[in-house]
């Protein structure tokens, strides 16, 4: 398991992806805890770890990468800082 979580989506918050059903909606919203699985035939690979569409796999296309990152550490919310 490699837990990440999805920064840099499109400037407005969200991440345009592949469904496993090959659908593209909903996007994911920025922030999402996801199971990075594998790299494979130009796609980043996971599966959505909370919400609504949790257990879902999905994919994005590596050729935006630009618009897109995944990180390791978890954020903090204000909130949580004081």
């Amino acid at each position: 398991m490699a837990i990440r979580y999805i920064t840099n989506a499109d400037g407005k918050g969200w991440l345009m992806v592949r469904y496993s059903n090959n659908t593209t909606y909903p996007p994911l919203p920025q922030l999402l805890k996801v199971d990075h699985r594998k790299i494979e035939n130009g796609r980043d690979y996971f599966i959505i770890m909370v919400g609504r569409n949790k257990g879902k796999s999905t994919s994005v296309n590596m050729k935006n990468r630009l618009c897109y990152k995944f990180v390791v550490r978890r954020f903090q919310t204000e909130m949580s800082n004081s």
